[in-house]
């Protein structure tokens, strides 16, 4: 199963199994699978397509889960934005990952052009899954110990990767039950090879060379070398 169709497998599954919830609304499977279907084509209306990508400027809540599969449905991708960060830094995140739409509270952020409650759409037209193993899944961009900009990108193939290591790290299955209170996408990366990922910086193509721990000279002394 690819992660695109989680929404309609559970709904099918057990449409009145609750999905997701935050401090203002409940969504069961049934209904969280009605308002990725209205996002999707929300966003295909306003020109989001494959290869696309969509700037998300959202805190924790329903709808930015729903922005994600939605875009996912569509073939594009997502890069996520908190809306705590400055207006220069979330600026930045959106040019630099070229988003086409960028959903969140209007009132909130001038660099939102959709705002979130128009996701919300009665009559909709169903948009079915069009999505590649390698197409670009997710954008994520922080900040090393140095303080440079980082960037990652994250194809579907390798987004199912770090799902599954999450369940296994986590012991999860399908009678555990989360909250998010921190970007869970750090601490996942933690249990991922380097050799796992695809981009590490911003600008570059290829992840930079594994630096040589430093219980080991990068270099052995031509006589102490080890025979």
């Amino acid at each position: 199963m690819h992660i695109v169709d989680l929404p309609d497998m559970r709904a099918i599954q057990h449409p009145s199994g609750t999905c997701l919830a935050d401090d203002r609304e409940t969504l069961d499977n049934a209904g969280f699978r009605s308002r990725v279907q209205a996002a999707a084509s929300v966003l295909y209306a306003r020109g989001v397509a494959e290869g696309d990508v969509v700037g998300v400027v959202l805190p924790y809540r329903v709808d930015l889960v729903v922005v994600m599969f939605a875009a996912w449905r569509l073939g594009a991708a997502i890069t996520l934005a908190c809306p705590a960060l400055t207006d220069s830094e979330i600026a930045f995140r959106l040019t630099d990952s070229r988003a086409s739409v960028v959903v969140g509270d209007v009132s909130e952020s001038p660099s939102v052009n959709l705002d979130a409650k128009e996701l919300i759409a009665e009559d909709f037209g169903l948009v079915v899954p069009r999505v590649r193993l390698d197409g670009l899944a997710l954008i994520i961009y922080s900040f090393s110990a140095g303080g440079q900009r980082r960037c990652l990108r994250l194809d579907h193939t390798r987004l199912a990767l770090l799902c599954q290591r999450a369940a296994d790290g986590f012991g999860l299955d399908e009678t555990s039950r989360s909250l998010l209170v921190l970007p869970a996408i750090y601490a996942i990366l933690a249990m991922v090879k380097p050799a796992e990922l695809t981009r590490y910086s911003v600008g570059k193509d290829k992840p930079p060379a594994r630096s040589v721990p430093r219980c080991w000279p990068a270099r052995w002394p031509r006589r102490a070398r080890p025979r």
